[in-house]
């Protein structure tokens, strides 16, 4: 379930024009922050060890949560470690430029689902 954010921020990136949620399942939990450029949403997850093997579920619910809630056409995912890219990969984002500190990825609203 997405919800307000309260508590620890397990450390994600983010700046005053970011806005923080959670996924919360039981003991498990995944931070979100978000900023929307025009029709784009930018995202970044991050979550403690013992939630790791959520991540992916929570991507996906949040993913939902944002088409629903936010006049957005695509969520862009700018990434730098290889096993986060490997995970947003399988939850339907597809690598769209490599940049200075990492790569883009994105998930168009016609592809999510």
């Amino acid at each position: 379930m997405i919800e307000d954010f309260k508590g620890d921020d397990c450390g994600i990136a983010r700046d005053e024009n970011h806005a923080l949620f959670q996924w919360v399942h039981g003991k498990y939990r995944v931070v979100f922050s978000i900023t929307q450029k025009g029709k784009a949403l930018v995202a970044h997850f991050a979550c403690r060890k013992e939630s790791l093997r959520q991540v992916k579920k929570a991507i996906r619910e949040f993913v939902a949560w944002c088409f629903e809630n936010y006049a957005c056409e695509v969520i862009f995912a700018p990434i730098e470690k290889k096993s986060v890219k490997r995970i947003v990969e399988k939850c339907g984002f597809t690598h769209l430029l490599t940049a200075p500190k990492g790569d883009i990825y994105q998930l168009p609203r016609c592809r999510h689902g």
